[in-house]
């Protein structure tokens, strides 16, 4: 399959580590420190309310909301959402507990 501009940018949607590493350098400063965990620490994204994940990469809620629409999503929820699919496709049905996810 040849990698078009339009895939590249589909992929990116579909996976948000994939988009945050493509798009690094486009990235404020603050930005970064959100991408940072979101490659390095995905699950504690997935488990963080916007206020936390905030609070753990040192920004605010509005930075957080800039950062997920940079990477082409709605915003923190729907960001949230794409990195839980995308990782449910990189480890198949592996649960982690019976906890609910907090999309908020």
């Amino acid at each position: 399959m040849k990698l078009t501009k339009k895939s590249i940018v589909e992929l990116n949607r579909i996976n948000p580590i994939l988009s945050a590493k493509n798009q690094f350098l486009d990235l404020g400063e603050q930005e970064q420190r959100c991408a940072e965990i979101l490659i390095e620490e995905p699950s504690i994204v997935i488990s963080s309310s916007i206020s936390d994940f905030a609070k753990l990469s040192k920004t605010s809620q509005a930075t957080v909301v800039r950062f997920a629409k940079k990477l082409g999503f709605s915003g923190y929820p729907h960001l949230k959402l794409a990195l839980v699919a995308s990782l449910g496709f990189q480890v198949g049905s592996e649960a982690q507990g019976d906890e609910e996810l907090e999309l908020g």
